[in-house]
């Protein structure tokens, strides 16, 4: 990945966003903090769904493909992964010539989010920068960034939401004295970050993206890079049994259960293993449906999106009854967004027993 700086952006004088989506959002407000003479460049953001198109972010307007050319942008920032690919094939059919910048590149923004962390505020791994810079080339692209201490990053294609979520989940600075289970850890960002606040143990568990060999080494590798000494089970959620006795205080399920086969069973599971809490995050959809047993009060519903892989979705008030059905005596939102024509939404919940 090449990286930019905010001052590479100066050059620019017409700046245009794209999508109109969560990514976007936390970019203007980075903007608005850090560089608010750069927040006054913009002249709009693009959107491949036409039905977004007249619709405003923080007053900017949403320009569909077909409308883009007119705001005569000399930059695209791009703040989504999500078929980035087809995307920049779609930007230069619309937009030949005008370059395309993954928001993910910019050093100052990545900087500035990743302070979050107090990993990333700690020297963890010991190798020069040409050694480490020689690890990570054969370690390839991380889905979560890490950090190596002195602004070293793992190359990630969801760096800065990696910090972003962390800041939602709203962890204590220290942990001193606590059992943390990441489930689903996959890169294991959150698992070495709570090892870094001082969690008396960590587990981090993943099945799934385990599954893959490059992707266990490479965490693996990670884990030797960081010296750090989390517990470690390449195990799926379907594995863990309901448990009589409670091993955890803090259970993280980060973008977890839409991917589940029965995301119920694994909310009970998961209260079985916690003495303290468990911290879901994920999407949730937004259209509303009126219940009809209780006109006036929205339906709690879990719509099965995509059977081929096994992808479920909650409404809010779903993933909130799901979590209390199962014996969580309190739920808490702790983040939520929903932008302008997204049929799904981000949230972060946390569930106390």
């Amino acid at each position: 990945m090449t990286h930019t700086t905010l001052s590479d952006l100066n050059q620019y004088f017409r700046i245009a966003l794209y999508p109109g989506a969560s990514g976007t959002v936390y970019f203007l407000n980075f903007l608005k903090s850090f560089a608010p003479e750069l927040l006054k460049k913009i002249v709009g953001i693009g959107d491949g769904d036409a039905s977004k198109n007249g619709l405003e972010i923080d007053g900017l307007e949403i320009f569909s493909l077909e409308r883009l050319p007119s705001i005569t942008a000399d930059v695209i920032l791009l703040n989504t992964i999500l078929h980035a690919p087809e995307i920049r094939t779609q930007l230069e059919k619309v937009l030949p010539g005008v370059p395309v910048i993954d928001v993910n590149s910019i050093e100052d923004y990545l900087h500035s989010v990743s302070s979050y962390s107090k990993l990333a505020q700690e020297n963890p791994c010991k190798l020069s920068d040409g050694d480490l810079e020689k690890e990570l080339a054969e370690l390839g692209e991380y889905y979560l960034s890490i950090p190596f201490g002195s602004k070293r990053f793992s190359n990630s294609s969801k760096a800065v939401f990696t910090y972003e979520l962390l800041n939602f989940l709203d962890l204590p600075e220290s942990l001193e004295g606590l059992d943390v289970f990441d489930i689903g850890a996959s890169d294991g960002f959150y698992s070495f970050e709570c090892e870094a606040r001082g969690a008396k143990s960590v587990t981090a568990a993943d099945g799934f993206a385990w599954s893959d060999e490059k992707v266990f080494n490479r965490f693996l590798r990670t884990r030797e890079l960081l010296n750090s000494n989390i517990r470690y089970e390449n195990k799926l959620v379907e594995d863990y049994e309901i448990s009589e006795k409670p091993e955890f205080d803090i259970i993280l399920a980060l973008g977890l259960y839409y991917h589940l086969k029965d995301p119920a069973l694994a909310f009970r599971k998961f209260h079985s293993l916690t003495r303290s809490k468990l911290v879901v995050s994920g999407r949730i959809v937004v259209a509303p449906f009126e219940n009809p047993l209780s006109p006036g009060q929205e339906a709690p519903y879990l719509l099965y999106n995509n059977p081929a892989c096994q992808k479920w979705m909650a409404n809010k008030t779903g993933l909130l009854t799901m979590l209390s059905a199962v014996g969580f005596r309190e739920t808490e939102v702790n983040f939520e967004l929903i932008t302008p024509g997204n049929p799904v939404g981000s949230i972060v919940v946390t569930a106390y027993k």
